[in-house]
């Protein structure tokens, strides 16, 4: 089970670099970087999540907790989050995010790919919900992304304290000097952080490890537990970290 954590936290962090790379590969001129609205109609404003442990509440279906992009703004309404952007940012609703890394997804509708990324997150797969990227000079740099999972019922009733439990497992996950060898990070190191999103704050990480060419990247990672569901946010920096201006967007 605690291996599992980890390795689910490392997953999406895996998935922001390759978001990230794929995008770069593809970085539209600036004068086309105008974000697409999502593929359904935009929720409701967010409400601010509890970190307090809760009593089971009643199901909600998996397409319940997907959020919703609109121009610049992304905003889920179940796990109580939304930030905004603007330009040079390029914001990606789940179906566009997932096509970065998923070629297929590119021949699909916008329908059947956001059905396709409910019909995921349904069996227990991780799923896209948004992902953001900066452009600068015609090449991405910073970039935020938003995922969703069902992790079970046995989450539940923790509330924030299954929050720190993920965060603890995966930061010792990533001190691991195997994990980092697996990984691909050099001179990793893992500090302890809070993230105030929507007036609730959050247990967070950050990961500093050294790229091929010697110079820094940051992954700064942040969980929210609703029910049997995560949202997994991860913030992207290289060169320096600059995670609390991209979590800003958030405030």
């Amino acid at each position: 089970m605690k291996k599992w954590i980890a390795l689910m936290l490392a997953a999406a962090m895996l998935a922001a670099l390759t978001a990230c790379g794929s995008a770069a590969q593809s970085a539209p001129a600036a004068s086309d970087a105008a974000p697409s609205s999502a593929s359904s109609d935009a929720a409701a404003p967010a409400e601010p999540a509890s970190s307090e442990a809760t009593e089971p509440e009643e199901d909600v279906d998996a397409g319940e907790i997907m959020g919703q992009v609109d121009g610049y703004t992304y905003d889920n309404h179940y796990f109580g989050v939304s930030a905004t952007f603007a330009e040079p940012w390029y914001v990606l609703n789940g179906e566009e995010a997932a096509a970065l890394n998923d070629a297929a997804m590119e021949q699909l509708s916008e329908e059947e790919a956001y059905q396709q990324l409910v019909e995921t997150v349904q069996n227990g797969g991780q799923a896209f919900d948004m992902s953001a990227l900066l452009l600068n000079d015609s090449e991405y740099t910073d970039n935020v992304n938003a995922l969703v999972q069902d992790i079970g019922v046995s989450f539940e009733i923790l509330g924030a304290a299954a929050e720190e439990m993920m965060l603890e497992e995966t930061k010792s996950f990533y001190n691991d000097p195997d994990s980092a060898i697996q990984m691909g990070f050099t001179n990793a190191t893992v500090s302890d952080s809070e993230c105030t999103l929507s007036g609730v704050t959050h247990p967070a990480l950050l990961l500093r490890y050294e790229q091929e060419d010697g110079s820094a990247a940051y992954i700064y990672q942040t969980v929210i537990v609703k029910g049997h569901y995560i949202w997994v946010l991860t913030v992207t920096t290289f060169g320096e970290d600059r995670s609390q201006e991209v979590l800003a967007h958030f405030e």
